[in-house]
């Protein structure tokens, strides 16, 4: 191959990130998250689109996103998620983490914590974490989480018809 690709990196095939371990003639094999081996034909690298996350650093950028509902204090979410990330093991401390407010969504004010680690093998964990303190702190500040809200409205079948019978008796005189 093209030497884009070494042992130790890690790569995302097919939804899958692994941490490539052997680069043979015709196969590369990495291992996943979930501790199993990916046998990843070589000609894969040069006709698919494959993501390295180290090729150029060890560092990458990562996030964790989060609703919160409308009304809540978006200055204090703000300095809650930045808090929960400079503090959080394994993010780095340069570049620093920073918040975007992402969207005004359908049931929440929608927000990213984004952050730099060097372990992008790892990242669930990091996040998962993180995901844990920010619902304390969000409790404890009195910030929701909003879950969707939907408006229903059932007809009644019945009503309709009624409906279409006085409809017709009135236009026939009756």
């Amino acid at each position: 191959m093209d030497q884009s690709l070494r042992v130790g990196d890690i790569v995302e095939v097919n939804q899958k990130v692994g941490r490539v371990f052997e680069i043979r003639l015709r196969t590369t094999r990495a291992l996943t998250r979930d501790d199993k081996v990916i046998i990843i034909p070589n000609h894969q690298f040069l006709t698919d689109s494959i993501y390295n996350y180290t090729q150029n650093h060890k560092s990458t950028r990562e996030n964790v996103k989060v609703g919160v509902a409308y009304g809540s204090d978006v200055v204090l979410v703000t300095k809650i998620l930045e808090n929960i990330a400079s503090e959080q093991k394994g993010v780095l401390k340069n570049p620093k983490p920073f918040v975007l407010f992402e969207d005004f969504g359908d049931s929440a004010l929608l927000f990213s914590i984004n952050f730099f680690i060097n372990d992008s093998y790892g990242d669930p964990k990091i996040k998962s974490a993180m995901r844990y303190i920010i619902d304390a702190k969000f409790r404890e500040h009195n910030i929701s989480i909003p879950f969707p809200q939907r408006d229903v409205h059932v007809f009644n079948p019945s009503s309709i018809e009624t409906m279409q019978v006085e409809n017709k008796n009135i236009g026939n005189g009756n």
